[in-house]
């Protein structure tokens, strides 16, 4: 759709950010370049898409550190996007880019996902179950 055309069809419009339609359908006008997961060359960080749940909308971007001791535990910094709920993603390159940066900064594992997947008591669950360590429960 054209940014600029105006439409009967438009609901409500907040210029330059979004337009809801009548048939509900909403078109976001800034914000929605994404950037897929990689290797960053400058760092070593690896990013990957991960599924938290099946449910639509409940994933989230993992960020890895260059590890030199496979064996050693690192602490998880979990991100939670909210955007206004309008603008960017945690797939957006302001977002990536960021995590990458201190991902591989604090020498930390970095989770980035939207503030409805962090509300989700399916993905609460799965955090709490999967984040275990590997040699059995540990407190939580």
């Amino acid at each position: 759709m054209d940014p600029n055309a105006s439409s009967p069809d438009i609901s409500f419009e907040f210029p330059t950010l979004f337009r809801i339609y009548k048939d509900g359908c909403i078109e976001r006008l800034k914000g929605t370049e994404t950037v897929q997961p990689s290797t960053d060359l400058e760092t070593g960080v690896r990013s990957k898409d991960i599924v938290l749940s099946p449910e639509p909308g409940l994933s989230a971007v993992i960020f890895l550190p260059k590890l030199s001791d496979l064996t050693r535990k690192l602490p998880l910094l979990l991100f939670i996007h909210g955007g206004a709920f309008v603008i960017e993603s945690p797939y957006s390159p302001p977002y990536h880019n960021h995590a990458a940066l201190l991902t591989s900064e604090a020498n930390v594992v970095f989770c980035l996902c939207t503030i409805g997947e962090a509300l989700s008591s399916h993905s609460l669950l799965h955090m709490k179950t999967h984040g275990k360590h590997s040699n059995g429960p540990q407190p939580m």
